[in-house]
Parts: structure tokens; sequence; C-alpha cells
């Protein structure tokens, strides 16, 4: 009903959760900072997030602490990892297996087909290996080459952050392109009789409904995100030689030259760390590497963007290729995005009929205001929930917390080396809850009527300070770290996701991926059998919170150190049911 949920009496639904869980990303067994972590053969991920046998011990703990929605993570590899149109039958059993026994313990769920920059062998997580085959990459060379950067290649110590980059460089940048509009950039290139952009995204959709007819009569599965943190590659960028102006971390290059070190030539590149921290320049694939199949070119050669002269030098002959299509200028969000989306709808829609569709913004970094969203007409397209992230930016790149420090809410861009800072405790509140308004505001535009917004993804660090709370079990720092981000969702009165509850997490290598440590959860730290041990930051972490409503809520309030609980509402006369408020023994025992 426009920006609510409602249930069958009518009432407003107010959904708070965390995604499970962040080692779902790769493959039981596996971690990125071990070399192993890019294995292809022999996976499963039956097992993540947890062994079945285990699975009532954490979804008992997460009804107990509130957390009664839950973003699930399944990736695309996970599903079809054995090769094209192959699919693990026990994996899809297994998921439905573990959502099942969640509705047991009242929790209800969402698919979440997570990727972070295209894949494992791309330096994150999603899509199978043979995706990049079929491109003509060898996945082997990718980061030696420069085309990609990996955990399992650089090894610990990980520089913070370092997987972001990949979104601008060759490999990753070149499969979101193709996904999306390989049939404009990349006409020449085909698979099995088919533009690879209908291939892949047929292969894609095709492995989600296998997953969706799964899970159709599962009472407790809300629906389906259409793709996590999706990324356009080139698609509008308007000149290939230039760098990006925001994403200024580890390796910059431009397009043209992640074109040409994917070729084997050595080039020295702006290295920047901490980000907008300019360290000079250092040199990616010394070892002159092709990224490149053996008889496969760079399809970006193939297509005429860029050539080699008679002496060897590089030459670009189409600077504005990705932002032109037959004479006009490509709109990324409407000519791309926008298609893909319906086609993912229209898809799950038939195998799972009532689904709700859960939709992510773009990972747009040229324009950090993310003031736009896909827009949809037709009466036919409802059931939409918004579903951007949002993340408090200064403790989880700094990997600290200053309660009096933030960054303000801006609607045009700026100077990324002159950041809106904010002081002050209060202010930097106002400015975390006007970035949720602004957010909440934005899924007015999707339908006409507007949609319900859900924040898919919101959290914090717990390695702060080199890990020092793991030393002295103090975690007073990340509780306020915790708070901040929560307080602005109550003010916002938007659903929410914690980012993440990881089974298996440990002090040692977080949630087994890239460096980070995000989880609520860490096996680490429990020492009893008590339904709270493990848990960190619980007091910021456990809130009561309107479940059910019988009117408009208009206010909710937590405070932590109080344990201050303030709600309000405007009653509908014609509910004639109960609200229903969660009250945590944790809180209040």
């Amino acid at each position: 009903d426009g920006e609510w949920l409602k249930d069958s009496e009518n009432r407003r639904v107010l959904l708070r959760g965390v995604n499970l869980g962040g080692s779902s990303k790769m493959p039981v067994g596996l971690r990125t900072n071990d070399a192993s972590g890019l294995e292809r053969k022999g996976i499963t991920f039956v097992g993540r997030p947890f062994p079945l046998e285990e699975a009532d011990e954490h979804l008992e703990r997460l009804a107990c602490w509130g957390l009664t929605f839950l973003r699930f993570l399944v990736t695309w590899e996970a599903v079809e990892h054995e090769g094209p149109g192959v699919y693990d039958r026990e994996y899809l059993t297994y998921v439905r297996d573990v959502i099942r026994k969640a509705g047991q313990h009242g929790i209800s769920v969402f698919v979440d087909p997570h990727q972070d920059v295209w894949s494992r062998w791309t330096g994150g997580d999603g899509a199978p290996a043979w995706t990049l085959d079929a491109a003509g990459f060898e996945v082997s060379r990718l980061h030696e080459s420069g085309a990609a950067f990996t955990h399992q290649h650089h090894g610990d110590p990980l520089p913070s952050m370092m997987w972001i980059p990949n979104h601008m460089r060759l490999a990753a940048g070149t499969m979101f392109t193709l996904f999306f509009g390989g049939r404009d950039f990349a006409p020449l290139l085909t698979v099995e009789g088919k533009n690879i952009q209908d291939w892949l995204q047929e292969h894609y959709i095709r492995a989600m409904v296998a997953l969706a007819e799964t899970l159709r009569d599962e009472p407790n599965v809300l629906g389906f995100d259409t793709l996590n943190e999706p990324n356009l590659g080139m698609i509008g960028w308007e000149d290939v030689r230039r760098k990006s102006a925001y994403l200024k971390h580890g390796w910059c290059a431009s397009w043209f030259e992640s074109f040409q070190l994917g070729e084997g030539k050595a080039l020295a590149v702006d290295y920047y760390y901490p980000s907008y921290v300019w360290n000079g320049k250092k040199t990616l694939n010394a070892g002159r590497v092709r990224a490149w199949r053996e008889g496969r070119e760079c399809v970006w050669k193939q297509h005429g963007v860029w050539d080699v002269d008679e002496r060897g030098e590089a030459v670009l002959l189409k600077p504005h290729y990705f932002q032109e299509v037959r004479g006009r200028k490509v709109n990324a969000m409407g000519d791309y995005f926008v298609p893909f989306l319906r086609r993912f709808m229209t898809a799950i829609r038939k195998a799972s009929p009532g689904s709700f569709i859960f939709i992510d913004r773009d990972t747009d970094f040229e324009d950090p205001t993310a003031e736009h969203c896909p827009r949809f007409s037709q009466r036919s397209e409802g059931g939409i929930i918004w579903a951007p992230h949002w993340y408090d930016v200064v403790p989880l790149v700094a990997k600290s917390f200053r309660s009096w420090v933030g960054l303000a809410h801006f609607e045009e861009k700026v100077n990324p080396y002159k950041p809106p800072i904010v002081l002050g405790k209060e202010r930097v509140a106002q400015e975390n809850a006007a970035k949720l308004k602004a957010l909440k505001k934005i899924a007015r535009g999707i339908r006409r009527r507007g949609c319900p917004t859900i924040i898919g993804e919101i959290g914090i660090p717990f390695n702060m300070n080199d890990g020092e709370s793991f030393r002295t079990n103090d975690f007073n720092l990340q509780i306020s770290a915790m708070d901040s981000s929560l307080r602005a969702v109550e003010e916002a009165l938007v659903h929410a996701t914690i980012w993440n509850y990881t089974p298996d997490n440990c002090n040692r290598y977080g949630d087994g991926w890239n460096g980070e440590d995000l989880s609520v959860y860490c096996a680490d730290q429990v020492f009893c059998c008590y339904v709270f041990s493990g848990g960190r930051a619980l007091p910021a972490v456990i809130r009561p919170y309107p479940m059910r409503t019988a009117g408009e809520p208009k206010e909710l309030r937590f405070e932590v150190k109080s344990r201050r609980f303030v709600f309000s509402f405007c009653h509908d006369p014609e509910s004639s049911a109960p609200t229903i408020i969660f009250l945590p023994y944790f809180q209040y025992p």
C-alpha cells in the first residue's frame, strides 16, 4: 500500500532482520585469504550458511534477537557451478530445507542472488567461472595481468576495501557491460548462436527460476532480490581515457589503460592508498601476461574501440564508444538496467506467483548522490520493494568510529577531495537520518504510488582499530557505531536487514571474504549455550520495535544507554487487530 507493507488484517508491517550470511559468498571450506579460494572443481555450497543440523540453533538465536526477516544469500555460482544449465539440485533442496526451518521459527525471508564485482575470479563472488570463459578470459591470469585484484593471489595483509576498485578493472567492467549491454556494445560476441548478453541473462535468470520453483510453496518466502549491487560496467562512460573521479583507491587505471593491460602490456598507473591519497605510480602486469585465452582477442579491440599500430603502440579509435548507440546518447538505467529487471520479474513471477521483487540501486561510483532509480509505470509492475544499501562510510573505510564526525547528506555531486564533513554528535545523527529519508523518497519515483523501502544492507566493521576489541573484549565503540546507524533507520521509518550474520565468523578471518568482519555473531566469542553468547554489539542490535501496527507509525526511537523506547502512531479506526511490539528480553529482563 504505497510506501507501506500491510498484513492480512490491514496492519502496517515493519521488518527488522539480518543478511544470512557473509560466508555464503564462498563455497564450503574456502575463504578468500587462501589460494584455494579460487578452486572451481569439486566445490559445493551445501552447508552455506550452516549445516542443516545446526540450523535450529542459529535460527532460534535470530528469532530471540528480534531479527525475524532474513535477506538470504545465494549466488549464481552456488546454483550452476558445474556448467551452463547444470543445476546443483542438492543445493536447491538444502536451501528449501533451511528456509522451511526458518518458517518454523517465525522467520520470513527474501532471497538475495548475491554478487560483488561479478565473481570470485574478479575479486568478489557471484557468477560461475564459465561465464568468464565464454567472454574469452583466462581466469588463471586475471590477477597477474591486472584485469582483477584478488585476495587469493595477493595474500595477507590485505589493504582495506581493495576489492571495490575491481569495478573499474577490465574483467568485471567487461562482464557487466556484456551482461547488460552486449547486444549494442559487443554484437560480434556470440555464444551458442546467441549474443552474449542474451546468453548470460538467460542462464542467470533460469538459475534463479530453478530456485524460485523450488521455493514456490514456502509461505515464509516474500520474494526475490534481482541482483546485489549491480554495476553497469562501461555503459554510459563518456570517454574511456578518463579515470574515475570518485573511485580513487588502490591502482587506478582508465578503461583504455585496462584494455592495454589485458593485452599483455606493463603499465605504471596511479596508486591511491588510503582513499584519495596519491602514492605515486605503481606498475601493473610486470610479467606482461594476457588476460585473454589463447586465440581470443580483446573483445573491445575486436569491436574497433582500439587497436595496435605498426610500432606496437596502442591507438584509441573510439573514445566515446560506450556513450552513444546509433547516434543517440545512452540512458544506462532506462536502456539497459530496467529491461533486465522486467525480464527478471516476469520470469520469477511465472515460477513463483505473487513474489515481491526487491530492487537494489546500481553501484554508480560517478554519481555518489544516488538520486536516481529505475522507473516503472505499468500497473502490472506492482509488488516492487526498493532495497538500496547504506553504510556510514567513515567507520566502514577507516575501521574506526567517532560519534561526532561524519559526512553530510548531499543531493549534488561534490568535490571528492573536499567532502562535506559534519561535526557534532547530534548533527551527524541528523545527517545520517537525512540520507535514509532521501533514499526512501527515491521510492516515490519508482512507481506512481511509490513503494516500500528496505535498507537491504546496513552495518559496521567489528575489526576496528586493528581488532583491539578482540583482545580487550570491549565492544563499546562498535555498540556506538551500530546504534548510530540503526537510529537513522528508526527515524526514517524504513525496513532494514543488517549486514550480516556469519555463523562461522572468527576473530582471525572475520567473515572469510576480502578481510571483511561485519558479522553481529562470532563463533570465537561463544562462551556458553546462552542464546546471546557470541553476539556482538547486541545492546544496539537488539532493539524493541513495532512488528505490526494498527495504524500509521509516526515516531520510533530507542535509546541504548537508558533503554528508553518511544513509539507513536495514528490509530486506524477500521482496524480491530492489536498492535504487536517486540520487547526483547535482552533489554527488559
